[in-house]
Formats: structure tokens, C-alpha cells, sequence
């Protein structure tokens, strides 16, 4: 049975992005993107990935998009900010408020 909660950010030819929480409250964000990679010095006509919040920075993810903690859903917030965290990436985006993901990731 799959309990997560998921949303989709973004969806177009060329880039794909969801947005989950796991069970154990992780937020999820992955990504599949068969844009021209190479400005990101990736040589690859596919490039898909997974960054991982862990439980602990989900509340971090949630002030930084002007939420609550105790009130506000992260997957509503990331979508009324998805044209932002997009454009600016979302490991940028990330990083740019202190949180650190586990990214794991694949070119073809």
C-alpha cells in the first residue's frame, strides 16, 4: 500500500518534476529532465534524480516558503513556489536555505 502524499511541480517535454513525503515524513523531489544538459557540464540526453530532505528539515523547507510548521503542508507550499524553485533549481533552492538533500542521480 502507498501512503506518501504526492504532487506534481512541474511536467513539460523536456522536464519533469514530483514532489512527495514518505511515511516517515522525508520529502521527496524527483526530477527527470532530457533538456541540453551540456551548460551543467552533463553529457547526457537524460538525466534523471532524487533529492531527499530528511524528517528534521522538512519544517526548514516549510518557513523558508513562508509556511508554518506546526500548520502549513509542504507539498502545497512547494507548489505555490514552483515556478521559483524551478527556475533557480531545486538543489539551489535547497541549499540556498541551509538544507543539505541526499541526491542520487543517473545521465544516459
Amino acid at each position: 500500500m502507498d501512503d506518501e502524499q504526492r504532487v506534481t511541480l512541474w511536467r513539460d517535454e523536456e522536464l519533469n518534476v514530483d514532489a512527495r513525503v514518505t511515511e516517515g515524513g522525508e520529502l521527496i523531489l524527483a526530477g527527470h529532465d532530457v533538456r541540453d544538459l551540456s551548460a551543467f557540464g552533463i553529457s547526457a540526453t537524460e538525466y534523471t534524480y532524487e533529492l531527499t530532505v530528511t524528517a528534521d528539515d522538512v519544517p526548514t523547507v516549510i518557513e523558508a516558503l513562508g509556511g508554518t510548521p506546526s500548520t502549513a503542508d509542504v507539498l502545497d507550499l512547494l507548489q505555490a513556489h514552483r515556478e521559483v524553485i524551478i527556475r533557480v533549481g531545486e538543489l539551489t533552492w535547497l541549499r540556498r536555505h541551509g538544507i543539505e538533500p541526499g541526491l542520487r542521480s543517473r545521465a544516459q
